[in-house]
């Protein structure tokens, strides 16, 4: 793929624009990270809309709303809404298969919703709002495919989707992906080929060409060592440890590389190459290094597990989804392959059961329904 040199968030058309004629894609998809999709946009809106009965709906609404300006974002000259697909992902209660694995994974977090909300009636609107996004793009069957999953990762559903859908094509296939997500653990799929990370809240573009610039490293960390430099970093958010700060993590790695003289990729080989400097009096490393290497290598044991939770390679993938998850993922999309018929109708009952206006409709009709 060839690479558009991103400016600020005013250009992001452009740049797809460009994107789109300098390597002749003839169909996008969408992957949308859903829950993380709809908590940004309720947490900004929430107050501020009301249906009939008085429930506030601006979280549905404002979900709504973000769907179609992203959508709109990619329909170019030569780009219509039927050229694009929109897979829709929202995960429902946390893995246990994740939590087996690693226990304290997101448990700093103060609901299962994944976002601070101290007042019973705030929740009560969280899960009403979710309840009714869900149900808003179900009602839209193959426009939106979506993937209500229980107890399945958000991050390894996109991810399945993603190596599923590219296994289909053929060489002569010019398809681009596009993960919608504030999420940087996708930053390691940038790797891939015709792939790019779309940041809704800044509007960026991050390709495996900016990424360093977006995240502001330093040093030689490229896309495929970034699993491990997030490693290294940790994640608060997710309860997840770190063993230094972004500076060191990133000398630390570039240091490696230099020696290497190519990308480690492998935590086994982080891990060995650390002991090697630690065991050896001739090593000559700073304090700060060998500190680092004194931890990855009395910490082995934790940082494998969180390596596993955090790895979106193909085969981690498969290995922590349980065959009735992949299952259910086809038989949403087999199900989802003809277009419902009586959609117009249904939605325009859905927005006027919460008060959304004519003008609302007639925009998620417009840029949302694609045509038989």
């Amino acid at each position: 793929m060839k690479s558009t040199k991103y400016k600020n968030s005013k250009d992001s058309q452009d740049f797809i624009s460009q994107l789109l004629e300098q390597n002749g894609y003839t169909h996008i998809n969408l992957y949308f990270d859903g829950l993380n999709h709809f908590i940004r946009n309720f947490a900004s809106g929430y107050g501020t809309l009301q249906d009939a009965t008085g429930k506030d709906v601006s979280g549905l609404y404002y979900s709504i709303n973000s769907l179609i300006s992203i959508i709109k974002l990619f329909i170019q000259k030569n780009i219509h809404r039927n050229d694009i697909s929109v897979h829709m992902v929202i995960e429902h209660n946390r893995s246990k298969k994740m939590q087996s694995i690693y226990p304290e994974y997101k448990q700093n977090r103060k609901t299962p919703l994944a976002i601070t909300l101290d007042e019973v009636e705030k929740n009560e609107m969280f899960k009403y709002n979710l309840e009714e996004f869900v149900t808003f793009c179900e009602l839209l069957s193959k426009d939106i495919l979506t993937y209500h999953m229980h107890g399945v990762e958000g991050d390894f559903i996109v991810a399945y989707l993603l190596y599923n859908n590219r296994a289909k094509r053929t060489s002569n296939d010019k398809v681009l992906d596009v993960i919608i997500s504030t999420d940087r653990d996708f930053y390691q799929l940038l790797k891939l080929t015709d792939l790019v990370i779309f940041n809704p809240n800044t509007y960026k573009m991050i390709t495996k060409d900016n990424f360093k610039d977006v995240l502001s490293i330093k040093y030689n960390v490229d896309v495929n060592s970034f699993l491990l430099y997030k490693l290294l970093i940790g994640d608060p958010s997710d309860n997840i440890k770190g063993f230094t700060g972004p500076v060191n993590a990133s000398k630390a790695i570039s240091f490696l590389n230099s020696l290497t003289q190519s990308s480690i990729t492998s935590l086994s080989d982080l891990y060995y190459m650390a002991n090697e400097f630690i065991t050896s009096p001739s090593s000559k490393i700073s304090k700060t290094q060998y500190m680092l290497f004194n931890n990855i290598v009395n910490n082995y044991d934790y940082l494998q597990k969180v390596f596993k939770i955090i790895d979106l390679s193909y085969d981690n993938v498969l290995d922590m989804l349980q065959p009735i998850d992949v299952l259910s993922m086809n038989k949403i999309y087999e199900n989802n392959s003809t277009i419902n018929d009586s959609r117009g109708r249904d939605l325009s009952y859905f927005f006027a059961k919460h008060n959304f206006d004519s003008s609302f409709l007639l925009e998620a009709e417009r840029y949302l329904f694609t045509k038989s």
